[in-house]
């Protein structure tokens, strides 16, 4: 069921608000751990300086926003479900920090370790657990990524997991 709320971030954003928790047995992407390298809010007049983290992930083409994490380093603990109709998602995460107020656009923070590619783009695949493309590994196996070519550059640490059934 679609409530008010998640009608309204839909039409919008044009995505899903992220879950808070997904069904025992199912695979998802557990955004863990971000950390501000780079000051993201250097217009900052009220001298707070702090990042305001959001992710935009889709997962084959279903774009999902998760809720804001007001830190330069926290713990967010953000859940996307993967597509279980297909073998293969396809996963394109967007790390942002919301500026509003003065400034006139978000910040999109580089957590991509290529230089000029700012976001990672990566598949899972369900039959085999095997993950490919800006990162590489097995289902359960945490990852960082750094941006390193880019300003706005940031540090995310996330899993695709799978609960126990």
């Amino acid at each position: 069921m679609i409530t008010a709320l998640a009608l309204t971030s839909m039409m919008a954003t044009g995505s899903l608000p992220a879950p808070t928790w997904v069904p025992p047995g199912k695979p998802y992407l557990a955004i863990k751990h971000l950390h501000a390298i780079d000051n993201l809010d250097k217009g900052d007049m009220f001298g707070k300086n702090r990042a305001d983290f959001y992710a935009m992930v889709s997962v084959n083409g279903v774009t999902y926003k998760t809720q804001i994490m007001a830190k330069d380093d926290g713990y967010p603990n953000w859940v996307i479900p993967m597509d279980t109709k297909s073998r293969v998602s396809r996963i394109h995460i967007m790390l942002m920090d919301e500026d509003g107020g003065l400034e006139s656009k978000d910040d999109h923070v580089d957590i991509n370790p290529i230089a000029g590619r700012k976001d990672l783009q990566f598949t899972f695949d369900r039959a085999t657990g095997r993950i490919s493309g800006a990162v590489n590994g097995r289902v359960n196996e945490t990852f960082v990524s750094r941006g390193r070519g880019d300003d706005d550059k940031g540090v995310m640490t996330f899993a695709i997991m799978k609960n126990a059934r």
